[in-house]
């Protein structure tokens, strides 16, 4: 064997030992030429670029000890002395090493060039800690035998590499074969070695300790920007609210010897807490969450180490995203990635979709996530997380979507690590869905709770002692026994004995007993009981006040609320007397009529408050409970404020108080002109949830401090703020509500200045910044804001006026300006209003955001292009290369039926999106093909809603491809193709699919796959042989790439063939191992969950004659082997059953 084979078997044979400790660092100790094969080992283990388990050997390497070992000479021949010597005192002699003596004859310069490469690998340009240490022993005696170099066999200068960054040299007095040979632990080479040794050693902890630090500071600071992206504003209202309930510490412990602690000990993976309305579930979830009495008996119970995480669903969320299954899964996302040290790790394609998705510059950037990549990644993270896991999950019974979709996808997370308690009312469907799943009722277990509560209420109240505990005790038994399990009924009945008790009423008197019996029994009667013992003003008060409060479109504090109902009494005058109360009084005194207005049913609970880049104490204002909601949903509204409620009131107070607020300010445009506060946002502060004993006490008392911050500016501006921000939201919920345009509610609105706030502080959230923001310039008018809104009835009423007779001497207003400034498109100056505001809404929708653009703003092109149905090239060009496929399909509805044909001829204004070709000079050639090939696709369902669109139409789902493809190659093509559009359409885009690398990203490649799929049972024909000589099969093309192993062995099929060079593609092949380590799967179902599992691997509709159908899809037995190793014995030519026999196919000899 030559010196390099030696080296190469000397690196397989470590990385055969190495196979289960890949990483770990490497000190290698040679003598003589085994220095030579250590050094040739690492320069051949950095060649392999796509093998890492042999590229580890130098990666891992930190340090190497050589004893006498030849690094260099000055030339061929002292090279060929040095070799001479080694070999003439090795065992055997020159004969038994003449394979390597022929390797390394003097005319050779192999040691040349391993010297070259390894000294090229030590003088990287990287930190010398970072670098090999090198321990150079030289021998210091010579050999008798030997006489070059003084009887040495590898003289001094060779025996080192005389660097003084990374190497420690030492003599070992002995000779070059016993330099190695230690005949004790005490004698001097073996001292010299232990001692380097223990060097290396000392200095490889201190590295690996400062990598460790770095890795986890970098770790850290992505997961920090993950916690970053995933959050969002409202996370932490429902768990700040439940941390304002004050409970007595004994509230709960009756929970340790319930069922639930059988359940915690036990390897059951699901728990539920069912119980009434306001029975105390979710204080009771909120207060396991925080329990250190659960942290020991999980240690007891699992021997592992637990983390808690959690999720309250919330009715009060409104617009947000706190109560649907985005917040849900985000909220737990974002809690994984704060207590899981690996979690990107875990979820890799998500931290890349975060990592390569810009944050804005805000602290909560509620950065979007595809939906499936949310599902899969929480799904993956539980599943592969070493850590046990415990999820607590309230409020299933207010969640907003679907309720069977989400109780079977809780039920796919518990795995042997995960255990999953939930809360809900006994509503259907969850009863059914967890049934056989241990449980209990709250309201059967928590009588001493409720007596605990009661008594803690009543104590409270008369802490100077007017009453003994034992009467207290008393009527606390009376209250658990009457509440029959319902905190709210227990804290309202306390209430009204308190009011009995202050107005002079004995205890034991039968007037506090028929006070005690007044009480009704169902919420909804107390609080028709509340509300029924208010003057007529006072219940006109409390329900606009109930109406700001479930009508607000974000958080609600105390002063803004203050300040709304103020700004509504003086308008509208309807409180007499206490009209004037409102502006005037302090924060306090506001909180306590407003507790006294609302009877309870309305809560202000201390928050940490944020706005654009300040903190703030606050308080913040909201329903006590859903069944408060439920009561103003049925009858409440109507005893409260009797004919003159209607189900847009709430829209149309809030609309009528942001005109007045903004009508106050006479310079809302240059209050938010600040270039160092572009973003408004306000919530609650969910990042930093610390308080300082100081800041706790100002928020109890309710003093702003302006040590703490100077809140002064920011609370009175949070209302001008709001008006800024959700007017038109209101406007757009009136309208729908009451089937009228708001254009006179929006009058005090429109101005310029407040089109300038409202596209500033928005964000980028509405059509109007994203349209308008950059023209601020001109005047704004009422229908710029309706169209960017949405608004169908004022745009209705708009155009009915415009297309009515105008009377003689009628001036041109401002409209026709203002939409040839924000067109930008050079349109002719005598164009009418009608038809500006329709090219101004169709090339709005085709050059903005599709989250942005509603089923309202669809319905507003329709109204449009009703009353204007002319349609110009224009027009099809920018739908069909920008807009979403429903506006698409409104354009098209008004050109002639059958294929898509441009009309020609100049002057036609082109969207500055569409190429910049001269698509109107040959328009039978180009046809809309030029603007398809620049559509952006959202994602395979909008490929699918275009292709189906324009088949519609006539198109050929089998045309063969002209000079530049034709509209169907366009549809289903990626942009900025990197190939000519080529054969049919299914023919182009297989040779697309097999010729793009997308190793990085397999969410093309999924799209690949279905939209191959979709034309294929679309009856669409693929009989062109690829590179390989074959005819891809149908099955082929509907599974491409189903996981990342099995997309590299497509692309490197359809170049090559199989392997055994007779064999036909039969099915996919598994993920490998080191692809599961380092990469996640692809989003789609079937490869996430699927791809491991079945039975036979067929085609749709028994192509291959086996009668399998597409129900078989979730049933496919993958094959962990490649093409060589398939069985099929098939001929490797073309056969007509290897392509698709649809329309028009034709079979192949």
């Amino acid at each position: 064997m030559t010196i390099s084979q030696h080296a190469q078997q000397l690196l397989q044979e470590v990385t055969n030992e190495r196979a289960d400790c890949l990483g770990r660092p490497i000190i290698f100790v040679a003598h003589s030429l085994g220095g030579v094969l250590v050094k040739d080992a690492i320069i051949q283990s950095r060649k392999y670029d796509d093998q890492p388990h042999l590229q580890d050997i130098s990666t891992s390497c930190h340090a190497i000890c050589f004893f006498g070992t030849p690094h260099r000479g000055s030339h061929a021949a002292e090279y060929g002395d040095i070799l001479t010597s080694i070999i003439s005192i090795a065992p055997g002699g020159p004969s038994a090493y003449k394979e390597v003596l022929r390797g390394l004859k003097l005319n050779s310069e192999k040691l040349s060039q391993v010297e070259a490469d390894f000294n090229a690998f030590l003088n990287r340009s990287i930190p010398v800690s970072q670098k090999i240490k090198l321990y150079s022993f030289q021998e210091a005696k010579g050999a008798s035998s030997i006489s070059p170099f003084g009887g040495k066999v590898v003289p001094d200068f060779s025996s080192s590499f005389n660097r003084t960054d990374i190497e420690q040299i030492s003599f070992i007095n002995e000779n070059h074969m016993d330099m190695a040979r230690f005949e004790s632990d005490s004698s001097q080479g073996y001292r010299n070695f232990r001692s380097a040794l223990k060097h290396c050693l000392k200095q490889l902890q201190a590295r690996q300790a400062e990598q460790r630090e770095l890795e986890n500071s970098r770790q850290l600071a992505e997961r920090s920007a993950v916690v970053r992206a995933l959050d969002f504003k409202e996370r932490l209202s429902r768990e700040q609210q439940l941390s304002n309930i004050t409970t007595p510490s004994e509230t709960f412990t009756w929970v340790w010897s319930s069922p639930f602690l059988q359940w915690l000990l036990s390897d059951g993976r699901l728990f539920w807490i069912s119980g009434k309305p306001a029975s105390g579930k979710s204080t009771l979830m909120h207060y396991l969450a925080g329990s250190e009495e659960l942290q020991d008996v999980l240690r007891t119970a699992g021997g592992r180490d637990w983390e808690i995480i959690h999720f309250f669903f919330d009715f009060r969320a409104g617009n947000g995203i706190g109560n649907n299954f985005e917040g849900f899964i985000r909220s737990l996302l974002l809690q994984l990635a704060e207590k899981l040290d690996d979690f990107n790790s875990l979820v890799p394609e998500l931290s890349q979709h975060l990592k390569v998705s810009p944050l804005r510059s805000k602290i909560h950037s509620n950065q979007e996530i595809p939906p499936g990549l949310a599902r899969q990644s929480i799904l993956q993270c539980l599943r592969d997380c070493r850590q046990g896991l415990l999820i607590f999950i309230d409020g299933l019974d207010e969640y907003e979507g679907k309720k069977v979709e989400l109780t079977n996808f809780i039920k796919g997370l518990y795995s042997s690590n995960v255990k999953v308690c939930v809360a809900s009312r006994p509503d259907p469907p969850f009863p059914d869905a967890f049934a056989g799943s241990p449980s209990f009722q709250m309201q059967d277990l928590n009588d001493g709770a409720i007596r605990a509560f009661a008594f803690d209420t009543l104590s409270t109240f008369y802490s100077s002692r007017q009453f003994e505990d034992t009467a207290l005790q008393s009527l606390a038994k009376e209250i658990a026994q009457r509440a029959f399990g319902v905190f709210l009924w227990a804290r309202f009945a306390a209430y009204e004995l308190i009011d009995g008790l202050s107005r002079g009423e004995e205890l034991g008197s039968p007037q506090l007993e028929a006070r005690l019996d007044a009480v009704p029994p169902e919420l909804q009667k107390i609080y028709s009981r509340i509300f029924g013992r208010l003057s007529s003003d006072d219940k006109r008060i409390a329900g606009h006040l109930l109406l700001f409060i479930t009508s607000s479109k974000s958080i609600l504090t105390v002063e803004m609320l203050q300040e709304a109902i103020g700004l509504f009494a003086k308008h509208a005058g309807l409180y007499g007397r206490n009209a004037t109360h409102y502006a005037n009084e302090s924060s306090n005194n506001f909180r306590k009529r407003l507790f006294a207005t609302s009877g309870g049913t309305v809560e202000v609970y201390p928050a940490r408050l944020r706005y654009m880049k300040r903190q703030f104490p606050g308080h913040v204002v909201r329903l006590i409970h859903r069944t408060v909601k439920t009561y103003l949903e049925h009858e409440g509204r109507r005893e409260l404020l009797g004919d003159s409620f209607h189900s847009g009131l709430g829209d149309e107070i809030w609309l009528q108080v942001c005109g007045l607020r903004v009508t106050e300010s006479s310079d809302i445009d240059v209050q938010y002109d600040n270039p160092g506060y572009r973003y408004y946002e306000f919530g609650l502060d969910s990042i930093d949830t610390s308080s300082t004993a100081e800041e706790v006490e100002h928020v109890r008392l309710g003093i702003y401090s302006a040590s703490l911050a100077d809140d002064t500016d920011i609370l009175d501006t949070l209302l001008l703020t709001y008006a800024g921000t959700n007017a038109l939201e209101h406007a757009e919920d009136w309208e729908d509500a009451c089937q009228r345009s708001s254009a006179v509610l929006l009058k005090p609105l429109m101005t310029a200045a407040y089109l300038k706030a409202h596209c500033l502080v928005s964000d980028g959230d509405c059509l109007c910044a994203t349209t308008y923001a950059e023209r601020m310039n001109v005047a704004a008018d009422p229908i710029q804001l309706a169209w960017c809104h949405g608004l169908v009835f004022c745009i209705k009423e708009y155009v009915e006026a415009q297309c009515a007779a105008k009377p003689v001497g009628h001036k041109q207003g401002l409209l026709s300006k203002l939409t040839m400034a924000l067109d930008g498109f050079g349109k002719p100056r005598k164009a009418s209003k009608l038809q500006n505001l329709r090219d101004v809404s169709i090339r709005t929708v085709c050059a903005g955001d599709w989250e942005l653009i509603r089923n309202r703003h669809i319905r507003v092109i329709a109204i449009l292009l009703k009353h204007y149905p002319t349609v110009n090239d224009a027009d099809v060009l920018s739908a069909v290369c920008h807009a979403p496929p429903e506006v698409l399909r409104l354009i098209l509805d008004y050109q002639k039926s059958g294929k898509i044909i441009l009309t020609g001829g100049t002057g036609v204004r082109v969207h500055p999106g569409l190429p910049r070709i001269d698509v109107f000079e040959q328009p039978e050639k180009y046809r809309p093909l030029a603007a398809l090939g620049h559509r952006d696709p959202e994602g395979i369902d909008d490929v699918k809603l275009v292709l189906d669109l324009f088949l519609g139409r006539g198109e050929d789902i089998n045309e063969q491809c002209g000079p530049l493809g034709g509209v169907i190659h366009y549809t289903v093509a990626v942009p900025n193709l990197n190939t000519r559009p080529d054969g049919t359409p299914l023919e182009f885009l297989w040779k697309e699919a097999n010729t793009r690398t997308l190793e990085d990203d397999m969410n093309p490649v999924s799209e690949y796959r279905e939209t191959l799929s979709h034309l294929i049972r679309l009856g669409a024909v693929n009989n062109k042989r690829d590179p390989n000589g074959h005819v891809p099969s149908v099955r082929q093309m509907r599974y491409f790439g189903c996981n990342r192993t099995d997309y590299r062995e497509c692309l490197r099929y359809y170049r090559e063939g199989p392997l055994d060079g007779v064999s036909i593609w039969s099915r996919p092949v598994a993920c490998d191992p080191e692809d599961r380590r380092r990469y996640d799967l692809p989003s789609d179902q079937w490869s996430f969950s699927e791809h491991e599992a079945g039975s036979n691997f067929e085609d749709e509709d028994g192509d291959d004659g086996s009668g399998q159908s597409e129900d078989d899809y979730h049933s496919i037995e993958v094959v962990p082997t490649l093409s060589s190793e398939r069985t099929s014995s098939q001929p490797d030519v073309a056969r007509a059953d290897e392509g698709h026999r649809g329309p028009g196919s034709r079979a192949m000899s």
